[in-house]
């Protein structure tokens, strides 16, 4: 039987610190999720529908998530390692919630498999339906932009 995963929203500051039981460790998960993201954020911004100030939020963005999921491929344990700024969510408490960490609790929740470094299209659908659903800042921004 397998154990239930427990809420990456309970672990923001630190993915690694708890295990999905079916889909690897979240380390794996967020960095496979950032990657995603990254591929998102560029095909928007590249669609010559966006406009020029969005495409630029996006480009900046899909630079983050790309460094982001380049620290999750490194030897060292996550504990070690200062949490990279990513783009994020903000809450009406003076908090935020990274984008990563929806898209990684969709996957944990979904139960997907890791992805093996492959980019899966459902994925990145998903990835795009948060950057455009979701009012979200850079890091650095001081508020939320409507996508």
């Amino acid at each position: 039987m397998m154990s239930q995963p427990r809420s990456l929203l309970e672990h923001p500051a630190d993915p690694g610190a708890a295990a999905t039981g079916d889909g690897g460790d979240l380390t794996e998960v967020i960095g496979c999720c950032a990657k995603h993201l990254a591929v998102a954020a560029t095909d928007l911004a590249r669609d010559p529908k966006t406009a020029p100030r969005q495409a630029a939020r996006l480009s900046a963005a899909g630079a983050q998530f790309r460094s982001l999921a380049s620290s999750f491929e490194g030897l060292l344990p996550s504990g070690s390692r200062p949490p990279l700024p990513s783009p994020s969510v903000p809450l009406d408490d003076e908090t935020s919630i990274p984008l990563v960490v929806l898209l990684a609790n969709v996957y944990v929740r979904e139960r997907w498999w890791l992805t093996n470094g492959s980019v899966v299209p459902e994925l990145v659908a998903g990835a795009r339906d948060l950057l455009c659903g979701l009012k979200w800042v850079l890091p650095g921004e001081d508020h939320a932009t409507d996508p």
